[in-house]
Formats: structure tokens, C-alpha cells, sequence
């Protein structure tokens, strides 16, 4: 778990992969703690789950994937799942090129 201020940020890893739930509500804390902090260092590939889309579980996604680099350098981002209390899992294949 890594800092998200009043949102959540949640890391499942196994091995140089992992599972992100959530990214926080501050885009600066996000790459400050969890992608710049670890991620970069020791993962290769990532999927994301995103439970809601309030801005305080998804501006720090929201600040990776706007960002001109993203997917040039570090880890790619394999899947991207949306869950919400009226669907389950919905899964989405992401072209990170």
C-alpha cells in the first residue's frame, strides 16, 4: 500500500509483475511513492484495477497515461480492468506502445 492521500493505492506483486488497485487522488503522490519510488525499479509489467472512477482512486492513472512517455520507458501496462457495483470485472486489452 503506498501513500494516495485521501484515496487508495494498492501494489500486488509477484515477481517483476503486478497488479495496481487504484492510483489516489494526487497525481504527484502517485509517481512520487508508487510508480517512480518502486514501480520503475522492480516491475516490468503491470494490469490495473480501477474500482470507481472518483478522482480520488484514479487521478494518479489518470496523470500516468496523459504523460507523453507513458509506455516508452518503464513498465508496460497490460490490462486494464473497471469495476463497479453494477458490472463485474470488465476486461479491457490496452495497446501500450
Amino acid at each position: 500500500m503506498f501513500p494516495a492521500g485521501c484515496g487508495d493505492t494498492y501494489l500486488l506483486v509477484q515477481g517483476r509483475q503486478a497488479l495496481l488497485f487504484d492510483s489516489g487522488v494526487s497525481q504527484e503522490t502517485f509517481a512520487n511513492f508508487c510508480w517512480n519510488g518502486f514501480m520503475l525499479r522492480y516491475i516490468d509489467t503491470f494490469a490495473a484495477a480501477v474500482s470507481h472512477v472518483d478522482k480520488d482512486h484514479i487521478a494518479g492513472l489518470l496523470g500516468l497515461t496523459n504523460d507523453a512517455e507513458f509506455g516508452k520507458q518503464g513498465p508496460r501496462m497490460t490490462r486494464l480492468w473497471y469495476v463497479s457495483l453494477c458490472t463485474a470485472y470488465i476486461p479491457t486489452k490496452l495497446q501500450c506502445h
